[in-house]
């Protein structure tokens, strides 16, 4: 089946782009998971000690520790 989502929000993200005059707004929530993805599927599963090592797509490294409860908020300006 995939992700159930668990209703708990962990926590907040906001990038701030000061040059363009914009914000952008993230609410971070936590899943888990079902079943085991398919075998012919392009999903795969980690730890969190493997996913701490892999090189995310974006700032997605930066909001771990929202997401395992070690922080509440993220925030990053530029």
């Amino acid at each position: 089946m995939g992700l159930v989502i668990d209703p708990v929000l962990m926590g907040t993200a906001e990038w701030n782009h000061l040059a363009k005059k914009e914000r952008e707004l993230a609410f971070l929530y936590t899943a888990t998971t079902a079943d085991e993805p398919h075998n012919d599927s392009h999903l795969f599963w980690v730890n969190k000690g493997e996913l701490q090592t892999q090189r995310l797509a974006g700032t997605l490294n930066n909001l771990l520790p929202v997401f395992f409860g070690e922080l509440h908020h993220y925030y990053q300006e530029d």
